[in-house]
């Protein structure tokens, strides 16, 4: 077992693909899906708040816009950037906001 042939010093490869590449991708969808989670919910959770009634197409809409569009314009957007997962950033832009306000307002 010479010239890099043991199977311990290989990388794992799937789908001809290796293991820390699939890993950043699938972490790429994830932020991506995450961040369309996050504007749905804010959209439902104000829409209820405000208490009134969507057509069914601005609702699907919506769902398809927040679930389908964004995610997949997300996730295009950080593949063909520069720097590596540049919607993460998008992402902990989207939380340092609350929980900055969830500090203050917390009752000592």
């Amino acid at each position: 077992m010479s010239n890099g042939t043991d199977p311990s010093q290989m990388d794992e490869t799937y789908f001809g693909l290796s293991k820390k590449y699939l890993i950043f991708e699938v972490g790429r969808i994830s932020y991506a899906v995450g961040i369309g989670t996050a504007v749905m919910t804010v959209f439902v959770l104000g829409v209820s708040v405000i208490g009134i009634e969507l057509p069914e197409i601005v609702v699907f809409a919506s769902f398809v816009i927040c679930f389908g569009f964004l995610p997949v314009t997300l996730y295009l957007y950080d593949r063909c950037h520069e720097r590596d997962f540049v919607i993460a950033e998008l992402g902990h832009t989207m939380v340092r906001p609350v929980a900055l306000l969830s500090r203050i307002l917390r009752v000592p």
